[in-house]
């Protein structure tokens, strides 16, 4: 029986949605009215003076527009038609005047505050091309453009100010570069007096609506100081909140460094690789987020603090959450165990074998921690979700461990059984033992093993020895010792494998693949707010599902990202991969380090080998 690729049919999904969004487009955009000019409508250049301009059919308040063009030196053919009211006139001479492309709004079928709303978008620095269409109205194009202001404002904070003469009143308005501050200037040649009232208007005008100073106004009413520039508005700047936290209460740095004893050995009963915690106890505590203030600048921008992010509630077995306080408290009695970066804490409840685990005692599965006094035995199979502490020997045992597998004895195996962790292995010692760890694999030396590991593996220990061993680890290896003595075979290999670039390319596939279907679902949703408005699109059964498939479609590639990060870590960490000689690496062992390989002619001493610093020519 076949089974449908359910990403297939999510890619069907957005085509057919998309498909769907073109036609609903390519009608509405068939009704469109299109802008007609006859010839006769164009500026004739020749015509300088009002009787010829009245002559021509424009009116008072056109010809006047018309005249203060061409005593600023604007190219005024580019606006003195017919088919634009003055008011119009106006919106396109400023523009021309303040240096704009003015093509964006040369059409008589805008009105004049859509012209005003696409003029003030290019004096903000804003890419108007994302409102400039017939189908939004003024009121959608001020929504838009201050929305594009405060990304942009959010980007790059500066590069706002300017300083201009009004041309009614004759006053000087300069604006600072970080729009937070507005200042007006009465010029010495300027007569009359301005009272508050005026001078608010004047501003409004200009956008400047927010932080006005009413006592400086008023005051600037009454002095009307000449040539002095006076501070009359002030914005309010941004004030970063925090995200929210968590404090634990019990010791996540397990795993410190062993004891060594007198002989040079390390003592691994001493590491402690879990934390009892009792029934009630208090684990962690939430500390939620923290909003920041909004700002404003004096043109009305406004700067949303970023909010402060919730994080997951940390989730697992064996943990309460109390919502009035925040705080997570332990169900029952057992080990604790953290993993940050998914947010998963647990409390298993540990189930102890008291003497040795046999066929008989140790054959169980354990959701928790599983604790044997003694050792563990031939034929021994123990499966735990946590972890599994032997404070004995391993013989010819199958260990199995969710999380950490600990040896304080050592492992003596005859080349059966396997002990696997997702988490780290550590042990006394380890002889003809297969050992597969997630983590780390540490003892005080290996003699005739089979060891894959994704982190290092480390013979500690003043005689710290690795020999006859198939060792594979992801980051790096290091012991005092590498030998092939008696005949027996040692390999080293370290760095990237094969699987995770391979994985790599994978990834990189399917997250280009969905982020070019986010980027239609977007093209395919501006176009339905170019044709309705947003407040009628988002109205539209077509539009809610174009969104929520955008939404599932970036929490895929969230996903698919965060997976990346962590193969790219691992790469990059493996890209730096070493193999630690602290004493001698004998002639006949094998090394590899991230694809150059050798099997050694001679002894190597006291080096550390990378991929940069690889001692010989690869075979």
């Amino acid at each position: 029986m076949s089974v449908e690729n359910p990403n297939n049919a999510l890619t069907e999904s957005i085509d057919s949605l998309l498909a769907s969004i073109e036609g609903v487009y390519q009608k509405e955009m068939q009704k469109a009215p299109m802008m007609v000019l006859s010839a006769g409508d164009a500026f004739a250049g020749d015509m300088s003076s009002a009787e010829e301009l009245e002559a021509a059919g424009f009116n008072e308040p056109q010809i006047s527009e018309i005249s203060l063009g061409l005593e600023m030196g604007v190219p005024v053919e580019r606006y003195a038609r017919l088919g634009y009211t003055w008011k119009q006139m106006q919106e396109i001479r400023l523009g021309l005047h303040a240096g704009l492309d003015t093509t964006v709004y040369e059409n008589p079928l805008y009105s004049v505050d859509q012209m005003r709303e696409l003029r003030m978008g290019m004096l903000g620095h804003v890419n108007v091309s994302l409102y400039a269409n017939l189908v939004f109205s003024a009121t959608d194009m001020h929504r838009i453009r201050m929305e594009l202001s405060e990304a942009r404002y959010r980007s790059d904070p500066t590069g706002y100010g300017y300083r201009f003469t009004d041309e009614n009143s004759g006053l000087i308005i300069r604006v600072s570069d970080d729009c937070m501050d507005a200042f007006i200037t009465l010029p010495g040649n300027v007569t009359g007096r301005f009272s508050a009232n005026r001078l608010t208007k004047i501003l409004r005008q200009h956008e400047i609506t927010f932080g006005l100073l009413p006592l400086e106004l008023e005051r600037f009413s009454r002095d009307c100081p000449r040539d002095t520039e006076v501070k009359i508005a002030h914005g309010i700047k941004p004030v970063l909140g925090y995200d929210g936290h968590y404090e634990y209460y019990f010791n996540t740095n397990l795993g410190g460094a062993p004891q060594v004893n007198a002989d040079g050995s390390v003592n691994y009963a001493s590491v402690k690789v879990t934390e009892s915690v009792t029934a009630g106890q208090e684990l962690a505590a939430y500390i939620p987020p923290k909003d920041g203030v909004t700002g404003h600048t004096v043109t009305g921008i406004v700067i949303k603090s970023d909010e402060g992010q919730q994080l997951p509630p940390l989730t697992g077995a064996g943990i309460r959450f109390d919502p009035l306080t925040n705080v997570y408290t332990a169900e029952y009695s057992g080990n604790v165990t953290l993993q940050e970066d998914t947010y998963s804490l647990n409390v298993r409840k540990s189930f102890t074998i008291h003497g040795n685990a046999t066929r008989f005692t140790g054959n169980m599965e354990y959701d928790g921690t599983v604790i044997i006094t003694g050792d563990a035995l031939n034929m021994a199979h123990i499966k735990a979700t946590g972890d599994i502490i032997i404070n004995g020997v391993v013989g010819e045992a199958e260990l199995y461990a969710g999380h950490n597998i600990m040896i304080r004895g050592g492992a003596n195996c005859g080349g059966k059984g396997m002990i696997h962790a997702d988490g780290s292995i550590t042990g006394n010692y380890f002889e003809s033992a297969n050992l597969k760890a997630g983590g780390s694999i540490e003892g005080n030396y290996f003699l005739g093993c089979s060891i894959e590991s994704e982190d290092v593996v480390t013979a500690r220990g003043r005689n710290s020895l690795i020999q006859g061993c198939q060792l594979r680890a992801v980051l790096g290896v290091e012991a005092r010792y590498f030998r092939t003595a008696g005949g027996s075979k040692t390999s080293v290999e370290v760095g990237s494998t094969a699987e995770l670039n391979v994985r790599k390319l994978e990834l990189a596939k399917e997250m280009n693949h969905v982020s070019q279907e986010i980027e239609k679902l977007s093209e395919g949703r501006n176009k339905l707010v170019q044709l309705f408005g947003l407040e009628l699109a988002e109205s539209r059964p077509i539009y809610q599902k174009t969104s929520l498939a955008m939404e599932q479609s970036e929490k895929r590639l969230e996903h698919l990202q965060l997976e990346m990060d962590h193969l790219e870590e691992t790469i990059g960490k493996a890209s730096k991969a070493f193999i630690n000689i602290q004493t001698v690496m004998e002639a006949g062992v094998r090394v590899v380090v991230n694809g150059k390989q050798k099997i050694l002619d001679k002894d190597l001493k006291f080096y550390r080998m990378t991929f940069e610093n690889f001692p010989i020519e690869e075979e």
